[in-house]
């Protein structure tokens, strides 16, 4: 029961770290209005496929 109740409140305190890191990103989203659309974040997405060294999209207002 006690392995249960641990492996519980770590998937909890996981989603709550998630759920703060998407909060993070829209407050600094709505601050900056930096942003990669997701086009950009597909094209991407197919190059890696091709050449693991491809760098991320700039962010962009």
């Amino acid at each position: 029961m006690k392995e249960a109740i641990e492996r519980y409140l770590k998937a909890e305190e996981a989603q709550q770290a998630v759920m703060q890191s998407v909060d993070d990103s829209v407050t600094h989203f709505e601050a900056t209005g930096l942003h990669i659309t997701l086009n950009e974040v597909k094209a991407w997405s197919n190059e890696v496929k091709l050449n693991r060294n491809v760098q991320l999209p700039e962010c962009h207002g």
